[in-house]
């Protein structure tokens, strides 16, 4: 995807619900100050070596760019050593609302399967590497379809099972996504056969491994996504599900307000480690500007339009309330396309498109706050520090509460679209 050289391609280019990938990664993408991308690197680097799994934790914001980061990492480990893993995403944003610990390892499992597939390692193992676990895929995928016992496997070549697995996985995931019923007879089953589940994905996972030399490597996009119960839910009270498979290597998205919990380190004790994506620091802790922030905020929006379509004080007012947070500059920029857009005969975003993208983002906030929320904003405001207490998690999950980092130094910042509604409901304003 070029860079927009016009505003109604620039609606295009800025897509806030579609993190970026393939060509669009590669020319859009802005190295960030503090993200963790190089440690993460090199942990799986070195664990690889000794062929050894990991099971890390990323978190950051909704809309932080973790999935970026993630499509980044990626890219890195293809390019640079040697095809080392074998990357496979997961993505189970379409069950967000209702998401629980069966729809993450169904997901993982469904994943592995069809890699294995794609890349025809069935077909290419030995008969007797391979007979048994087939047997055991295909009674699991299609038992789960049909009903116990009416579907049998014969003793056939794995070209014919490899064919009738990847119809069956294919079918199985368009019945779990579309069926209530059936979504809710794979959960009963993966609470009975959890064991046995993760099992086979490790079987397929040891034969991707010996055919490609490459470990998998699962990248799980939407586990940061859901409230805070049921977060707590599948990563605490369901840890072992999510750690348990030997032979693949997972990143989980996880939710910043679930590190402000009671639980927290019960969880980060369970993970082989804890990874941040922190927010782009327009200012520093003390108020003073963040040029490196700021620059990279400024290049978020220059890599994908033209110079000469955003007045540059208009490019000033969206980098500085989009609170350095990615998803609101992009979703910031849209907005303001299509304002310039509907003005007739516009060419460029004006401040005025800025402004009226700013104010829709305040209204939004405004409707989600309750008027307890006001007050510990203002406290927040004055010493930028977090609790774990429920309102804290609460703000931080509707970014209301936006978190940085200075190293090891981890602080909050009320959201700067925010800041002047708050100062006036505390009685603060200028």
């Amino acid at each position: 995807m070029p860079k927009a050289t016009t505003l109604s391609e620039a609606i295009a280019v800025f897509d806030p619900r579609a993190p970026l990938s393939g060509q669009a990664l590669r020319e859009f993408y802005v190295a960030r100050p503090g993200s963790p991308l190089g440690q993460m690197e090199q942990l799986l680097l070195s664990l690889r070596q000794s062929g050894q799994t990991v099971k890390l934790l990323l978190s950051g914001h909704r809309g932080s760019g973790k999935t970026t980061e993630l499509n980044r990492l990626a890219e890195r480990l293809e390019e640079a050593y040697g095809n080392r893993y074998e990357v496979i995403p997961v993505d189970v944003s379409r069950q967000i609302a209702t998401l629980t610990y069966h729809d993450v390892v169904l997901s993982m499992a469904l994943a592995v399967f069809k890699r294995a597939v794609s890349l025809d390692i069935i077909t290419r193992s030995p008969v007797e590497a391979v007979q048994g676990l087939l047997q055991r895929l295909g009674e699991f995928l299609q038992e789960r379809l049909y009903g116990p016992g009416l579907v049998k496997l014969p003793q056939v070549q794995p070209t014919e099972i490899a064919a009738k697995l990847s119809i069956g996985v294919a079918e199985l995931e368009a019945k779990y996504s579309l069926s209530a019923t059936s979504r809710a007879n794979l959960q009963k089953y993966v609470d009975e056969n959890l064991s046995e589940l993760l099992s086979q994905v490790d079987e397929v996972a040891g034969l991707l491994t010996v055919q490609t030399r490459r470990m998998p490597l699962l990248t799980v996009e939407g586990t940061d996504k859901p409230d805070l119960a049921r977060s707590r839910e599948i990563f605490c009270d369901h840890q072992y599900a999510l750690t348990a498979l030997r032979n693949v290597s997972v990143i989980y998205t996880f939710p910043i307000e679930l590190v402000y919990s009671e639980t927290y380190t019960q969880i980060k004790d369970g993970f082989g480690e804890r990874y941040s994506l922190p927010n782009l620091k327009r200012v520093n802790r003390d108020g003073s500007p963040n040029s490196e922030g700021h620059a990279c905020l400024e290049q978020i929006v220059t890599n994908r339009l033209a110079t000469e379509r955003i007045d540059a004080e208009a490019l000033r007012l969206l980098v500085e309330a989009s609170g350095g947070a990615p998803r609101f500059l992009i979703r910031m920029m849209r907005n303001a396309a299509t304002r310039a857009l509907a003005r007739g005969n516009a060419e460029q975003i004006q401040p005025e498109d800025a402004r009226g993208a700013i104010g829709e983002e305040l209204g939004d906030f405004i409707r989600m706050l309750r008027s307890e929320h006001y007050p510990v904003l203002w406290e927040r405001f004055r010493d930028k520090t977090l609790s774990a207490d429920p309102v804290h998690q609460e703000l931080l999950q509707m970014s209301a509460l936006l978190e940085y980092s200075n190293g090891g130094d981890r602080w909050c910042d009320v959201h700067p679209i925010l800041l002047p509604e708050v100062k006036k409901r505390t009685g603060h304003a200028d």
